[in-house]
């Protein structure tokens, strides 16, 4: 009897390890489908992913267009989904929703820009957080064969004026222009009352930056000294 009994408790046990197997398995992550409807997008791939993990959501391309987001509902209504999202737990179709663009150009002006020239924005768009990225680079090449690199400054509209904080993208197209800054030195020389010699003062030079092409007059006082009109600063163009 005891030997049965003993048998007993093991097939029971074997069940119950089975069973709780079993149970482990259908509680566990499943393997799920992400399918994309683009809506006159390029395609996307499917993803398929663990429930209940992470993923990054594809960002679509369509021509002229500003994407969205996704949508779970065909009448893209609900949540708009971007980014890193948790994976559902049953396979899930999105669809993909877009605003008409307004075509943005940007003129490196000899420059070189990482990124797109142009790029379709939505009419009202901040232009300022949309060109945080828009970072051109200029070289130029010096008189004595040496080249120098010039600092970004700011992008201007066709009638010169810069860009602000708070400007927003028109109805219409826009094209901007960079403009480029320079570091420039003005060396000061003193001289004695006399007017005999010149001493050069080098405790005494100033570096400002400006636009290339501003045209600039050097305005400087030092302590003890007088500027004649004859000595006076000329105006100069960057």
């Amino acid at each position: 009897m005891k030997v049965i009994r003993r048998g007993l408790l093991i097939l029971c046990a074997a069940v119950l390890a089975i069973a709780a197997g079993i149970f482990a398995a259908s509680c566990g992550k499943n393997t799920v489908t992400l399918s994309f409807e683009t809506n006159g997008g390029g395609a996307v791939a499917q993803i398929e992913a663990e429930s209940g993990s992470e993923t990054t959501l594809p960002v679509p391309v369509r021509e002229g267009f500003v994407f969205d987001g996704w949508f779970t509902a065909k009448e893209l209504t609900g949540t708009a989904y971007n980014g890193t999202i948790t994976v559902p737990d049953s396979d899930t179709t999105y669809y993909a929703a877009w605003t008409e663009g307004v075509l943005l150009t940007l003129d490196p002006a000899g420059g070189v820009l990482s990124g797109e020239a142009q790029r379709y924005l939505r009419p009202g768009a901040n232009l300022a957080d949309a060109l945080k990225e828009a970072v051109p680079s200029k070289t130029v090449a010096l008189a004595n064969g040496s080249e120098r690199q010039l600092g970004f400054g700011n992008w201007f509209y066709p009638d010169g004026r810069a860009l602000g904080a708070f400007d927003v993208m028109p109805a219409e197209g826009l094209t901007l222009q960079a403009r480029y800054t320079v570091e420039y030195t003005v060396r000061v020389f003193l001289q004695n009352l006399s007017q005999q010699e010149y001493v050069r003062s080098e405790e005494n030079n100033r570096t400002f930056t400006d636009y290339v092409g501003a045209v600039v007059s050097p305005d400087l006082s030092v302590f003890g000294f007088i500027r004649t009109e004859e000595n006076a600063g000329q105006p100069s163009v960057l």
